[in-house]
């Protein structure tokens, strides 16, 4: 069984997003129940994370091109502790 949680950042960027595109919420369920079919779908960066749509951090592409590993890193670090 999947267990798919929101860290608090992607939560908070997803809330803003959302009152930009209502469609934005149907994608994420898409994307709960795509990830429940096939938890490694996506792109793998190692540590057991797979680069996917909506993953760890939501932005819009027209603000942000990409989001360095770095950075994906240093979210998941905050979250874990």
């Amino acid at each position: 069984m999947v267990k798919i949680e929101l860290f608090r950042n992607f939560a908070k960027s997803f809330k803003n997003l959302a009152k930009k595109n209502k469609n934005i919420i149907n994608d994420l369920k898409q994307l709960e129940k795509t990830l429940k079919e096939n938890p490694k779908n996506g792109i793998s960066l190692g540590f057991g994370l797979y680069k996917i749509r909506y993953l760890v951090e939501i932005y819009e592409k027209n603000e942000i091109e990409n989001i360095p590993i770095e950075k994906i890193k240093e979210i998941i670090k905050k979250e874990m502790e």
